[in-house]
């Protein structure tokens, strides 16, 4: 989300499914929201809806995908604490929102799983600097918005509900 005031944009960086907010200083606590200052000519990210991100707690958070306006999107950008980049990797997902992107500590990738771009999708993506698809012999079944996370104690990432062309859906390892 970008405010303007005067010449000054502030962008309100909330991060709901990693629970973690940047100011341009430091990380902050995950319970407390904060603005950070954009300058003009600065790159930043277009408001989106219904992108997603993975927090690599030793390097940076990459978000990938969303919806601008009413087009999916499949670009990739990391924070560094500093700053937003967008990548160009030459492999990634297809354009899509309602997506799950979560932070696999056990592997040290970022896990990525489903979404809706047209059709809801069933597939597995890993980044861990680049983006490379996965084809697990079992996986949970084309869904859309979704919540996954990581199981520190099994070491695994669990999906849970979304909606399918069915309807409501309920937990399965991915």
């Amino acid at each position: 989300m970008i405010r303007t005031v005067g010449r000054l944009s502030y962008r309100l960086v909330i991060i709901v499914a990693v629970l973690a907010c940047i100011s341009t200083a430091q990380v902050s606590p995950p319970w407390i929201y904060k603005y950070t200052t954009a300058r003009p000519g600065d790159p930043h990210i277009p408001s989106l809806e219904g992108a997603a991100i993975a927090n690599d707690p030793v390097n940076f958070m990459v978000l990938f995908g969303g919806r601008a306006n009413v087009a999916p999107l499949n670009d990739t950008w990391v924070w560094d604490g500093l700053n937003w980049t967008k990548l160009n990797p030459t492999t990634r997902p297809c354009a899509r929102d309602a997506h799950t992107f979560v932070w696999d500590d056990a592997r040290a990738v970022g896990v990525l799983f489903g979404g809706e771009c047209l059709d809801r999708l069933n597939d597995t993506w890993v980044w861990n600097g680049d983006w490379e698809q996965k084809f697990p012999v079992h996986s949970p079944s084309a869904r859309g918005a979704h919540a996954m996370a990581f199981d520190e104690k099994r070491a695994v990432v669990v999906v849970f509900g979304g909606a399918s062309a069915n309807g409501a859906l309920g937990t399965r390892n991915a």
